[in-house]
């Protein structure tokens, strides 16, 4: 038996410096586009309050993505903004639960409770049935939403400030 032997001799790759750096600079843009993602967008969206997240989310909401995807976004957003600003559970309710939250909210009329489960009803035929919704459907549905946040913000803020208030005077008095 014949013992095996290449057949052709072994010689090295030449790798054009060219080629080097382009995947070095390829590699350094990456890595720097990570950072920025991972680190300083989120510094920077955590100096926000809650209402200034929400709004600048909302606006950043691309109205040609697919309803689906639009208001799974759409729903997280307003969803957060209204557990963390009145504390109320709303990530685990459904569109008819949250309709009966919001209505007894106070702090939110009730022409604007009945718009934002009327949205979250549009959102759950979006996301669950593939319910195609029309582009200026949506930017009017953040258009109103935005409206609506600002007046559920200014109202919160009136409390806050009339609670301060009075624990001032309640302080003058002791």
């Amino acid at each position: 038996m014949e013992e095996l032997r290449d057949i052709k001799e072994f010689f090295p790759i030449e790798v054009p410096a060219w080629l080097t750096v382009s995947l070095l600079v390829i590699a350094l843009a990456y890595l720097f586009y990570f950072i920025y993602i991972r680190y300083i967008k989120k510094k920077l969206e955590a100096d926000l309050t809650i209402y200034q997240l929400t709004v600048k989310r909302l606006k950043e909401l691309d109205l040609t993505r697919n309803s689906k995807d639009f208001y799974l976004s759409y729903s997280e957003y307003i969803r957060t903004f209204l557990e963390q600003r009145l504390s109320m559970h709303a990530l685990d309710k459904t569109a008819d639960e949250m309709r009966q939250i919001l209505i007894k909210e106070r702090r939110i009329q009730t022409s604007q409770a009945m718009f934002l489960s009327k949205i979250f009803q549009r959102a759950d035929l979006a996301k669950f049935a593939l319910y195609t919704v029309p582009i200026d459907t949506k930017a009017k549905d953040i258009e109103l939403t935005l409206e609506i946040i600002r007046a559920i913000e200014d109202a919160v803020v009136a409390e806050e400030a009339r609670a301060m208030s009075n624990e001032g005077v309640q302080e003058a008095i002791s």
